[in-house]
């Protein structure tokens, strides 16, 4: 979730609005400070069940999705204040994903995993850990108790490690699910997390060789 500057974004001179949602044909687009007072936040922000028999509510659902029109592309150096990510893997993952730009933005991306915030109905990856011994999981799980499709492959970045994989396998996930193997050698390894077919993660991480 990206977290953008209201101040920002509502201030600039060339933003617009939206009466609703811009794929409707009949949606009205307002422009500066006076087309944002012909909002009608009262629908914008409405929250629970209505009458869907009265005239008067037809439009609640499109003014729901009213939007903010900024001129493309949108500076997110001046805008975006934080990226939200439901779990520390996947905030490991979007780093590694942002290359030389990760260390960059590091600061500004953040976890937050209280109820609410996102829609947790399925399946991703809350943490990651290596260990000599292969690699343990802590998976989020689909909330209606069904089965995940589950790959993963640990690559030796380094000349002369090897790489492991773990087929796709559906799986009743949860925590701590461990992926054992023959035995991991000290160094960088690549590790890829697919559920259902898509990459649900990806990062670089180090095994460090124990002291004693």
């Amino acid at each position: 979730m990206l977290l953008f500057s209201s101040r920002k974004v509502l201030a600039r001179p060339d933003v617009s609005f939206s009466s609703g949602n811009m794929q409707r044909h009949e949606t009205d687009v307002f422009h500066a400070e006076a087309g944002f007072n012909q909002i009608d936040f009262a629908k914008v922000y409405h929250e629970g069940p209505f009458d869907t028999s009265n005239p008067n509510n037809s439009d609640i659902i499109p003014k729901r999705c009213a939007e903010v029109l900024c001129p493309s592309p949108l500076v997110l150096d001046e805008s975006l204040q934080a990226v939200i990510c439901r779990s520390y893997a996947e905030r490991q993952a979007l780093i590694h994903l942002l290359g030389d730009h990760g260390p960059v933005w590091a600061n500004r991306i953040k976890i937050f995993s209280e109820a609410g915030l996102f829609c947790a109905d399925y399946a991703y990856v809350e943490s990651v850990d290596i260990s000599p011994g292969g690699l343990r999981i802590s998976f989020h799980p689909r909330k209606d108790g069904r089965l995940v499709n589950v790959a993963v492959t640990c690559t030796g970045l380094a000349p002369g490690l090897p790489t492991y994989t773990w087929d796709p396998t559906d799986r009743p996930i949860g925590p701590n699910w461990d992926f054992t193997c023959g035995g991991l050698t000290p160094g960088r390894h690549s590790v890829i997390i697919q559920l259902q077919g898509v990459a649900a993660f990806q990062a670089e991480m180090e095994l460090v060789a124990e002291p004693f």
